[in-house]
């Protein structure tokens, strides 16, 4: 019994080093943001919010700072959040659809008819048949849910108004990729 504890505390030791030496990192997120001028929509990944500018970083690794008087709409979402969306609902269509697959059992043979005195016999599928069909019609169908559900964006309204741009401010530095402490 006590080498038994002995061996658990020790297992519970080692792993447990590994949860102190994690860092605390912010993930990418892509940020829409529309000015009040309603020019070109610039389109990044949100790097950090201050109290009077948004940092983005562009597609070709350019900083833009945007004045928060300037903005009219910003929306946010997180990268990578769409691929995410499309394997959880092809994994989920798909295990639904096997288990109906398997569930439903096997068909029988059919006699068909017959023909100059032969008869027609088609042969029913096998539950496992009809577990993979089914698995992977409605894996196409879940992915495309699953992308849809994911493709929601966060929408922050600013209306050029730097007293909302505060108000969202918090919100808008936890989705930045700087830590704020």
């Amino acid at each position: 019994m006590k080498t038994k504890l002995v061996t658990l505390l020790s297992i519970l030791l080692l792993f447990s080093t590994g949860l102190y030496a994690q860092k605390s990192k912010n993930k990418a997120h892509k940020v829409w943001v529309s000015k009040v001028d309603n020019s070109k929509i610039i389109k990044g990944l949100l790097y950090e919010a201050n109290d009077k500018s948004l940092k983005i970083i562009d597609n070709h690794s350019v900083e833009i700072n945007v004045d928060a008087s300037n903005i009219r709409l910003i929306k946010i979402r997180r990268k990578g959040k769409i691929g995410k969306g499309v394997l959880i609902g092809a994994s989920a269509g798909f295990a639904t659809g096997v288990i109906i697959g398997l569930v439903s059992g096997d068909e029988p043979d059919q006699t068909m008819g017959s023909i100059f005195g032969a008869e027609i016999i088609v042969e029913g599928a096998t539950a496992g048949e009809k577990a993979l069909g089914l698995g992977i019609l409605m894996a196409v169908g879940g992915s495309g849910v699953g992308a849809i559900i994911a493709s929601k964006k966060e929408q922050i309204f600013i209306n050029g108004d730097i007293n909302n741009y505060k108000n969202n401010l918090e919100i808008l530095k936890s989705y930045s990729m700087v830590i704020h402490k």
